[in-house]
């Protein structure tokens, strides 16, 4: 198994009631364990650490909002979806140069969910020059004539 006990793992967290609580639960050092077992098997010299805050958070943000939600989905049990629809209002927000960008621009960045979003439509509409005629790519585009 690539992470010990891992079948547990997403049950643990499906049976949170809070995000403040799926935070305090084992999980977290048990995916450490299994990521330093992973490191050991290659041989590599690392330092065992715990899991940072910000790396939970990504973690939480990344990959257990859209599981759960996904599961509440498929098995039709709304109960999941509205709880993790809310936990990225909760998480603090990222700061990256997408961010800052759109910060420069005004728009409002107060939570992971809004930096999520903002990753988001710069992601899907200004990489691919769809927002370039809108008045979001001509924003973009004087800020960074100006950079």
């Amino acid at each position: 198994m690539l992470i010990p006990n891992s079948e547990y793992l997403f049950s643990k967290i499906k049976e949170t009631k809070s995000l403040a609580e799926a935070k305090k639960c084992s999980v977290w050092k048990q995916m450490i364990t299994g990521i330093t077992i992973i490191f050991l098997m290659k041989k590599q010299n690392i330092k065992i650490k715990r899991l940072g805050k910000q790396m939970i958070d990504n973690i939480i943000i990344n990959t257990v909002v859209p599981t759960l939600f996904a599961y509440g989905l498929h098995h039709e049990e709304e109960f999941y979806k509205e709880k993790v629809i809310k936990w990225p209002e909760e998480v603090s927000l990222k700061k990256n140069a997408i961010t800052k960008g759109f910060e420069s621009l005004h728009f409002s960045n107060k939570n992971a969910f809004d930096s999520q979003a903002l990753v988001q439509l710069k992601n899907e509409y200004c990489n691919h020059n769809f927002a370039c005629n809108a008045l979001l790519g001509i924003l973009f585009k004087i800020k960074n004539a100006k950079m």
